[in-house]
């Protein structure tokens, strides 16, 4: 059961009444609560998106997870990557038949993913 739920429902009401989001009601109804604020840091690389280049994706694994390192050294609590940078290969490039028509993904063309995700996660949990 809510603890809170009759600040809940004024906080309702309230955003209801004036066409605030949730959180600029609550706000104005709990003004002395302090703010939580996230460090977010923003990061671009470029991607070598060929599956075939083993090297090329370990590259861009490799700048992905230093990034990471450097925005957790510089306090950010979040990292925003352009898009794709952690999606790629494109699915064009993927396609079991071929750049030009989308199909199935031939992820048998890239035995590195498991490691790629091994470390990238091994980063995040440092």
């Amino acid at each position: 059961m809510t603890t809170n739920r009759n600040l809940k429902r004024r906080i309702r009401h309230r955003a209801a009444k004036t066409g605030e989001s949730y959180t600029a009601a609550r706000r104005q109804l709990t003004p002395g609560e302090a703010v939580r604020a996230m460090r977010v840091a923003g990061a671009q690389l470029p991607l070598n998106p060929d599956p075939g280049d083993v090297r090329q994706l370990s590259d861009s694994g490799a700048t992905v997870r230093a990034l990471m390192r450097e925005a957790s050294r510089q306090g950010a609590q979040l990292v925003q990557f352009s898009e794709g940078a952690l999606t790629s290969p494109d699915k064009a490039v993927l396609s079991s038949t071929g750049p030009h028509h989308i199909g199935p993904a031939d992820w048998t063309r890239v035995n590195w993913a498991r490691e790629w995700r091994r470390a990238a996660r091994a980063t995040v949990s440092t």
